[in-house]
This record gives C-alpha cells, structure tokens and sequence, in this order.
C-alpha cells in the first residue's frame, strides 16, 4: 500500500481551505485514500494460474442449476468454476453454433471485470475513438469522441477504454474458460420446476424426444427476456411482459456487401449507430 500522490493531498488542502472559509459549505472533503499495489500473483484479477481446477466443494456450497447459456449464463458458470462452486448449466441450443446470440454489445471501462472471468484479451473486441449517428437517409446528425475533437488515439489519458465486441464472440471465450466442462448440458430445455420441503428444487427438461430429470439447491433464470423460469414461477397474466412502443432491428453484412460507401461509413476506429 502507497500512500496519496502530490497532487491528490495539494487537491484535498486546497478543497479543506476553501470549506473552511466558505460559509455555504455543507459537506467537509473527503481526505484522499491509499494506493493499492496491484497483487503480483493474480494481477488484480482474483484468479491465478493452475494446472487443474478448483476441487468442486458440495459441503461448503450449494449445487446450482443454471438456466441459460447466454452471456449471463455462462458468465456465472465461469465464476463458479473458479470457485469451486457445484453447478450444471443447461442451454436449449444443441450447440453453441445452432443460433446467433444478438449483434454486439459495449463494454465500458469493463476490463477488470472480465479479467475476472478469466479472459485478459478479447480477441475481435473493437475500440472506437469516434461515434457517429446517422439517421435513416443516411445524414449525419450526431457524434462525439477523441477523433470529433481533434484528439489523436495515442493522446488518451485514460487507460481504461470502451470495447465494442460481437456477443457470440464474447460467448464463445467465456465458454473457451469452462473447456470441456461436464456441467455444460446442451439440448436441455426446462419445462418444469417445483420446490421441496427440504429446499431442493427437481427440474424437469426436455431432451429430444425423451425427458430428464435433475435435482438442484439452488436454480438462476438466466434464460433472456422471454426467461422459462420466469413464466414458471410468476406467469405471464401476473406479470406480463410491457412492450414499449419501439423496434430496434440489428444486423451483420459482409462490407463487400456495401460497395463503395464501405470506406465512408467503417474505417478504423468508428463505431456507428442509427
């Protein structure tokens, strides 16, 4: 541990000084805080290298039936790996490849987060030092970043960027972190669940043509927006689902698809939206 810099204790002196002799402050200055040193061994992930997994402890935890095979999904199923939490995880999807799992999403200043999960390079992620926003016609009526105010990509500050990634690409390297996992049951689509008097909950899943049982102490719906878990423990008629009057319609093209006005709208370093 180090303590503040310089300029982080002059900051608090000055900001002491004016609340002492101000008249209208409310609120004293928080003084500055330690620097943590970043731990050698994990890198300020959490995690460290090893040969084999984490033993799976059924006595210190409970056994945990994940619904879902989505980003969130496998996210935690990662997390309990590490931790050698017991868990299944159970996706409807006979694979990873059988559908697309939305378009893309953005990871702001995400990184230590997801060096919790084991990954330390994401691999196809894009920073954008420049946005723009067209509307349909094609018109530009909107933009911000380094790049709009004349700032060059090496002049950032801050080492801490946002990541723009394809979610089937960010699924694929969580799934890469659970390997050939046993606990990963594809094909499983959840059709009932109930509770037992001891706390356990027996699930029921339709694989193929036939049916599946299993047993859990804990179940998480992970399972998106029109989750099975939930329309089993709440219902629809309790709780339908509001629709908010609007469509967002995403896709994904070859650029070559796009002909010659490829160069105006993607080159490197701009994300657009419209």
């Amino acid at each position: 541990m180090r303590g503040p810099s310089r300029k982080r204790r002059r900051l608090f002196e000055n900001e002491l000084h004016e609340y002492e002799i101000s008249s209208d402050a409310s609120v004293a200055p928080k003084p500055p805080t330690a620097n943590m040193d970043v731990c050698p061994l994990c890198v300020g992930s959490g995690l460290q290298s090893a040969e084999k997994a984490v033993p799976v402890d059924f006595k210190k935890y409970p056994n945990v039936a994940i619904i879902g095979g989505g980003i969130g999904g496998v996210a935690l199923a990662v997390a309990c790996l590490h931790r050698g939490i017991p868990f299944t995880l159970y996706e409807r999807d006979e694979s990873f490849s059988s559908r697309s799992q939305g378009y893309g999403l953005t990871l702001q200043q995400a990184s230590k987060a997801v060096e919790g999960l084991g990954i330390f390079s994401l691999e196809g992620g894009l920073t954008s030092t420049r946005h723009v926003v067209y509307n349909p016609e094609g018109k530009i009526i909107g933009e911000w970043g380094l790049r709009k105010w004349g700032k060059t990509f090496l002049e950032q500050t801050s080492r801490r960027k946002n990541v723009h990634i394809a979610r089937q690409t960010f699924r694929s390297l969580l799934l890469q972190q659970l390997g050939n996992s046993e606990p990963l049951r594809w094909g499983h689509k959840l059709t009932k669940l109930s509770s037992n008097q001891n706390g356990t909950v027996d699930l029921t899943f339709q694989v193929g043509e036939k049916q599946e049982n299993a047993q859990a102490d804990l179940v998480v719906g992970a399972d998106g927006i029109r989750s099975v878990v939930r329309e089993l423990l709440i219902g629809e008629q309790k709780s339908p689902l509001q629709y908010l009057g609007c469509i967002v319609v995403l896709g994904i093209c070859p650029l070559k698809a796009l002909g010659d006005t490829a160069s105006l709208y993607l080159i490197r370093l701009r994300c657009f939206k419209q």
